[in-house]
């Protein structure tokens, strides 16, 4: 129910997720309030050293920012396959976000190397999902040695009204999968869809006053 939403949110801010200051404004589109996130394998991954997220809030889109650090040669990474979109995008590697609201409902977003993507919403825990509609996101990707960074912009009315998100990593490597994400539930198989590892939505800090003194 609602209240067990806002409990969960008011209680996942995880040992790995760190609001930060607004970067100050140097333009029109300044950015906006953004929280770091830190993203663990669901199963060992020896060659990721390290897997975080970024998400910040403009006026009008949300951006994600994928940041991974490790031995990257053995996983899919070619921006090769479907362009536009498509779905199945979670068969290979994908850069995900889901983006929860009070009564439960969420949507989960998908984009690829290829700029292949997807939005889907749902109503409840895997339930009534559809096609959410959407323009394609803004995806720009830099692959160097030892070194990933992917951002992906999307409309921020896209994601619906949401006060947590949980931004999730499918890396490919081979026909095998490594699934990332901030906590994982118990259980066999990994679910993204899950409760576990949603933090809440960041907001912009208001800076200190400064006193004055009045002779």
């Amino acid at each position: 129910n609602d209240e067990q939403v806002e409990v969960i949110l008011r209680h996942a801010i995880l040992p790995g997720s760190k609001p930060m200051r607004d970067v100050k404004a140097t333009g029109i589109d300044a950015p906006g309030p953004s929280a770091e996130v830190i993203l663990t394998p669901f199963a060992p991954c020896r060659q990721i050293r390290t897997c975080s997220v970024t998400l910040s809030l403009h006026p009008g889109y949300a951006r994600l920012e994928y940041a991974l650090e490790g031995d990257l040669g053995t996983f899919n990474l070619k921006p090769d396959g479907p362009v536009g979109r498509a779905d199945g995008l979670w068969r290979d590697t994908c850069f995900e976000a889901f983006f929860i609201g009070v009564t439960g409902a969420y949507t989960e977003t998908n984009a690829s190397l290829s700029h292949a993507w997807n939005l889907y919403r749902f109503e409840d825990y895997r339930t009534d999902m559809r096609e959410s509609v959407a323009s394609a996101p803004d995806v720009t990707s830099a692959l160097q040695s030892g070194s990933l960074r992917v951002s992906v912009g999307w409309e921020l009315s896209a994601l619906g009204p949401f006060t947590g998100f949980k931004p999730t990593v499918v890396l490919g490597e081979g026909s095998a999968r490594h699934y990332f994400a901030p906590a994982h539930p118990g259980g066999a198989r990994p679910d993204f869809h899950g409760v576990e590892g949603y933090v809440p939505r960041p907001r912009a800090t208001c800076a200190p006053q400064q006193e004055t003194t009045h002779g």
